[in-house]
């Protein structure tokens, strides 16, 4: 949600090929404003200034959120055993990692 209430979601668009195979870091960043209605999508270039915005939203999220041992666990990419929740909180980190490989705060 965003601060106005309005329900949002942000992601690294994929080429249709498995993940892991993939070069994450060459894909486009995407955002969905009300996704249930009239879905608003909007691209942001790649490393331009409104990836760098979400990055610091990204940033002060993660560090009001999540738990120090959850965050020591997601630097080193050790993700088994995640409970649902902890898998959301995983794929918002792989965005700001990708983000961070982007740009620096």
């Amino acid at each position: 949600m965003d601060k106005d209430g309005h329900e949002f979601h942000f992601g690294v668009r994929g080429d249709g090929v498995s993940d892991s195979e993939s070069d994450r870091e060459s894909f486009p960043l995407f955002y969905i404003r009300n996704p249930e209605l009239v879905p608003y999508v909007y691209w942001p270039s790649i490393g331009g200034p409104d990836e760098r915005k979400l990055l610091r939203l990204l940033a002060g999220w993660l560090q009001r959120n999540v738990q120090p041992e959850l965050k020591e666990k997601l630097e080193q990419n050790d993700v088994e055993g995640l409970s649902g929740p902890e898998k959301n909180v995983a794929a918002v980190y792989k965005i700001y990692e990708i983000l961070m490989s982007r740009h620096r705060l």
